[in-house]
């Protein structure tokens, strides 16, 4: 769950917030949510942590940038992700060509280093 409107926490009240988790609930069958933008306030863990595991990251690929460049970043991440890092890769129209690009690359050289890999 990741709310249904891309909410932020810390812009958001707590009402609106958790109605939306809820709306997005019902389209998403998972006990896991990860904050929009990283940002949840402390009204809203304690709301959620009971229902959810709240799931943060550790490396943001920037995947959505429309002028990144892809190659020098995916260099970046391949020296800075270790074991136990947790890659926010977005599934989006405007994230998709740099998101399969840092996937494949990711993943092919993770693997040569016998990296494994789970989906949340």
């Amino acid at each position: 769950n990741h709310t249904f409107n891309h909410l932020s926490g810390w812009k958001t009240g707590n009402e609106r917030y958790l109605n939306n988790v809820k709306q997005a609930s019902g389209l998403i069958d998972s006990n896991l949510f990860r904050p929009p933008y990283g940002q949840i306030s402390p009204g809203q863990i304690a709301a959620l942590k009971h229902q959810y595991s709240i799931i943060m990251w550790s490396i943001l690929t920037r995947d959505y940038e429309q002028h990144l460049n892809a190659g020098k970043a995916l260099q970046e991440m391949k020296g800075l992700i270790k074991r136990g890092d947790i890659i926010v890769l977005h599934d989006s129209e405007k994230a998709e060509v740099n998101m399969f690009y840092f996937l494949e690359g990711l993943l092919t050289h993770f693997t040569d280093q016998h990296f494994l890999f789970r989906h949340l």
